[in-house]
């Protein structure tokens, strides 16, 4: 994506780039100042990811012993033949090692995950809330288009 938001390729007719942060991911017990999350996609439109991207750094001065899974995940996808109330997909995740200030980055690209209006983007962490102070280092982002729902 360029630093405009504009994806490197042409997108499909009235689509909308989309960039979503940890702001828009989290919720408000996730991340107590801030979280706004989990997204939903509005209705009447499909949200295609194409990317994401998460840097997390263990802050915690006793971080789980089995260490912490953050994990990006979506409610339901189009055509998913088998969706079950409470299901969700993991779309990215990483894992940090049971060490303070350990830190792990990791991107994803080349994506085409549709996402169905109503349905949410969110972060599953493991562990005990909040995840997300003022003293935390993260980035988490998740990109692609909203596109007009043609079903």
């Amino acid at each position: 994506m360029a630093i405009d938001g504009t994806p490197p390729f042409k997108l499909p007719p009235g689509a909308q780039p989309i960039v979503l942060n940890d702001f828009d991911l989290l919720t408000s017990t996730q991340f107590p100042t801030s979280g706004a999350g989990p997204y939903t996609v509005p209705t009447g439109k499909r949200l295609v990811i194409t990317g994401a991207h998460i840097s997390w750094v263990e802050n915690a001065a006793s971080p789980p012993a089995s260490g912490r899974e953050v994990l990006i995940q979506v409610g339901a996808l189009d055509g998913d033949g088998h969706v079950v109330v409470g299901q969700v997909h993991t779309i990215h995740g990483v894992s940090l090692p049971p060490t303070q200030f350990a830190q792990v980055t990791a991107s994803v690209t080349n994506l085409a995950l549709p996402v169905l209006a109503g349905s949410t983007v969110s972060m599953a962490i493991t562990g005990t809330a909040p995840f997300v102070t003022a003293t935390s280092a993260q980035v988490v982002i998740v990109w692609g288009w909203l596109e007009a729902l043609t079903k």
